[in-house]
């Protein structure tokens, strides 16, 4: 579901602190209710006065054109809800009682502070994204502006750079915590083991040629130990193919392809980037219109990218045309590769019109000359042509990701100041 947009920001903080304000009572009193209960580590106590915390943060009016000082106190009083899930107490005796409201109906104690976790920070987002694009509207030239607001890049399936004057993926390696390198050495090659053996077997049949494609990528990045979040992008994808496979394939090799999918899964869970990437994907919401968005958009920017060669290492159209595949198949796990195709879309974006964007202003100050000049030019302005509609296309997929208004202003700032050029 999509944030509402927020018309009024006074109003929804207003009601943000009285929503924050009643969650912490009704956890404060369950608390005094059980307080026989409390147990000697203090958990109880801890519950009860951090409900007091925020009703005290929470307590004072509103003041009209503080806004800010509205949204420290907000922020402050969702951290201490949120740390009140990592109380044992609070889990096994609070965290399963219903609240009730008119807004949102019946909903766990828990459940309300994982919403308010989200919603609160994303809100804040917004209106701070909002304010910046006003800003800019008025104030620069297009190259200013675009400096302004463009976000870097952020931890995904995939980032870029520019290489011998050409964007490339910029592969990151695959580091596990000191004390599971060992697991994580064994399972790796278990896991090689598997995916060799079931890649050579569909390279010699007529399988369905995404599965072979996505399964290669998972290979190629165990063998190099790098990039946990596109091998895990690889990993839902041929996931979502086993159900086509299980009429095509001998019940063993099924059965051993299953084995291979939960096998990097767990292997996957040894790495904290993953850790960290799945929770930011568990917080976005797509609809199928959303899926359907992101999917045309995908196509048109890997048509694009192909033509611009000459700007445009080969390894990231392809890449992202079988992520796009991994994407496509319904179900809960699908919505990370739905977030992960955006992200990776967003990082382009990003160093594209970084790189680029310098490009729209009276000088060419900051531009790597060698993707502007000669027969690269066409290509570059083919190119951030191309990642400006890309970031208008998929901007009502993005509304529910934090810190991704910037793409649309980013994309009419580009288009606008081409048509001038």
């Amino acid at each position: 579901m999509k944030p509402p947009a927020i018309k009024n920001i006074q109003t929804w903080t207003r009601l943000m602190r009285l929503e924050v304000r009643g969650l912490a009572s009704e956890v404060g009193n369950a608390a005094l209710a059980l307080q026989t209960q409390w147990p000697n580590n203090g958990e109880g106590r801890k519950i009860k006065e951090t409900s007091e915390l925020i009703l005290r943060l929470t307590g004072d009016a509103q003041t009209v054109g503080k806004i800010d000082e509205a949204f420290k106190q907000l922020m402050s009083s969702i951290l201490a809800l949120d740390s009140l899930k990592r109380l044992r107490f609070f889990n096994q005796h609070i965290g399963d009682r219903q609240l009730k409201s008119a807004r949102h109906g019946t909903e766990l104690f828990s459940d309300a502070i994982n919403r308010l976790s989200v919603e609160v920070p994303r809100g804040i987002a917004q209106y701070n994204e909002q304010l910046t694009s006003e800003k800019n509207q008025k104030n620069g030239s297009p190259a200013t502006r675009l400096r302004s607001i463009t976000q870097p890049q952020k931890p995904g399936p995939l980032e870029y750079q520019v290489r011998r004057d050409a964007f490339a993926i910029k592969h990151r390696a695959s580091v596990a915590p000191d004390a599971d390198k060992a697991n994580v050495g064994s399972a790796r090659t278990v896991l090689l083991d598997q995916g060799r053996g079931l890649l050579l077997a569909f390279e010699q049949s007529n399988q369905d040629p995404r599965v072979t494609a996505m399964m290669r990528e998972a290979v190629e990045r165990l063998e190099g130990q790098h990039d946990t979040i596109a091998l895990g992008m690889a990993n839902i994808g041929v996931q979502s193919l086993i159900g086509v496979l299980a009429n095509e394939l001998p019940d063993p090799v099924i059965a051993q392809l299953r084995t291979f999918c939960v096998g990097v899964g767990m292997y996957l869970g040894q790495f904290p980037e993953w850790t960290r990437y799945a929770e930011n994907a568990a917080m976005a919401d797509f609809t199928s219109d959303d899926v359907d968005t992101v999917h045309a958009a995908g196509l048109e920017l890997v048509a694009s990218l192909r033509q611009a060669a000459p700007v445009v290492d080969d390894e990231i159209p392809r890449t992202l045309r079988w992520m796009l595949e991994a994407m496509r198949n319904p179900g809960k796990t699908s919505m990370r590769a739905v977030f992960g195709v955006i992200r990776s879309m967003e990082n382009l974006v990003s160093i594209v019109v970084s790189t680029l964007g310098g490009w729209l202003g009276a000088s060419n100050d900051g531009i790597k000359q060698g993707l502007t000049t000669g027969a690269k030019a066409a290509a570059s302005i083919a190119l951030l042509t191309a990642v400006a509609h890309l970031a208008i296309s998929i901007a009502p997929a993005t509304a529910g990701i934090v810190q991704t208004a910037w793409l649309v202003e980013a994309g009419k700032i580009v288009l606008a100041a081409l048509k001038e050029k």
